[in-house]
């Protein structure tokens, strides 16, 4: 997958599935609304939400660990039940 669009100019976003504001300035390493890191597993950046239904979202991310930073598409698996309950506790 290419883009002309430089990569330092993306805005990240945050994993955290309870994040209220999940998108980022690209210079920023924690999220300003939640504080959850915005790397996945030191390797992934959130450049967008490409999907997202009851059993997850999908991103499109950057690997920063691979020298040339190629997109990828990261899956995150939560059912949606588990975040209701969640939710229901608070």
């Amino acid at each position: 997958m290419t883009d002309s669009m430089p990569r330092n100019s993306h805005s990240y976003y945050c994993f955290n599935p309870q994040c209220e504001h999940p998108e980022n300035h690209h210079n920023l390493d924690t999220c300003t609304s939640c504080d959850s890191s915005l790397l996945l597993n030191s390797r992934y950046r959130g450049v967008s939400l490409l999907g997202q239904g009851g059993f997850g979202r999908t991103f499109k991310v950057i690997d920063t660990v691979e020298p040339s930073q190629p997109y990828r598409a990261i899956k995150q698996f939560f059912p949606q039940q588990q975040i209701n309950k969640e939710k229901a506790k608070e």
